[in-house]
């Protein structure tokens, strides 16, 4: 490889199948042509844009270390946000899961070890929600050292390991499909959707102004995300009634806190964020 600095960005589309679901593939095919145009627009005019795969794309920015990487990487993102997609029957809002993979910091001995590379850590960033950007350095974590008594077989090791990946996988899955959830609800409701956009945004930003860790930034921003996903239980004619609520109506509205925590109780994952919703 060059000394020259290159770096990788590659980009996935957050619950992007809630939207075909919802608007149907061909709306879909329109978002991905404006996500591609606005990619483009926010990139620097010597930066290479590629379609990787049906919502994912990625970025060859030569000369860019991981600083500017990064620094490319939330500029696209935050630009992409505050962009309608869509037509002018309906728009969405689209987030996105961003993996930056740089040379010479990362180890790259292949071109390949770029995309490779670049595909484990958005991965990681689907696992923790979406909706953010990770390097190589978000995939370190901190070892613990233990003493074993016993010497495991190789048997027993292999095993252990394929649960422990099976289990994440099925975690992510489940977290995934959760988020989706919460998307076609905002989806088939624009009121819903600009409200929880609004309130991620605010909850977020009071709590990194209170100095919250970023544990506790990404655990209000997870509940500020599904506060709203107990609406799937309450009849669209409530929801999407325009004249003023009868008291019997409002008591119904008022339900969803607990239909929402009743939905995501089963799943261990979210146990941190029920008493937030």
């Amino acid at each position: 490889m060059t000394n020259r600095p290159l770096s990788v960005i590659m980009l996935d589309i957050d619950y992007f199948k809630s939207i075909n679901t919802v608007y149907g593939h061909k709306f879909g095919d329109l978002v991905i042509k404006q996500f591609a145009h606005q990619l483009k627009k926010n990139v620097r005019k010597y930066d290479i844009v590629i379609r990787y795969g049906g919502e994912e794309f990625i970025v060859i920015s030569p000369g860019a270390n991981r600083d500017a990487a990064l620094a490319l990487a939330y500029r696209i993102m935050n630009n992409i946000s505050i962009y309608n997609f869509g037509s002018k029957k309906n728009t969405v809002k689209i987030r996105s899961s961003v993996g930056v993979v740089s040379c010479p910091e990362d180890r790259i001995l292949r071109p390949a070890d770029f995309i490779d590379l670049a595909d484990k850590i958005v991965k990681k960033v689907k696992e923790d929600g979406g909706n953010r950007v990770y390097s190589s350095l978000d995939l370190k974590r901190k070892k613990v050292s233990t003493r074993k008594f016993v010497q495991e077989s190789e048997d027993i090791k292999s095993l252990r390991k394929k649960i422990v990946q099976l289990t994440k996988k099925a975690n992510q899955s489940l977290i995934e499909s959760v988020f989706a959830f919460a998307k076609t609800i905002e989806l088939k409701d624009h009121i819903t959707g600009e409200h929880v956009e609004r309130t991620v945004y605010y909850a977020t930003a009071i709590a990194k102004k209170l100095g919250f860790s970023k544990e506790e930034i990404e655990r209000i921003r997870e509940a500020a995300i599904l506060h709203d996903l107990g609406k799937i239980g309450i009849s669209e004619n409530i929801l999407l009634k325009k004249a003023r609520l009868t008291k019997k109506e409002f008591n119904e509205l008022r339900r969803h806190p607990q239909i929402g925590v009743d939905i995501i109780r089963p799943i261990q994952f979210f146990h941190h964020i029920i008493p937030l919703n």
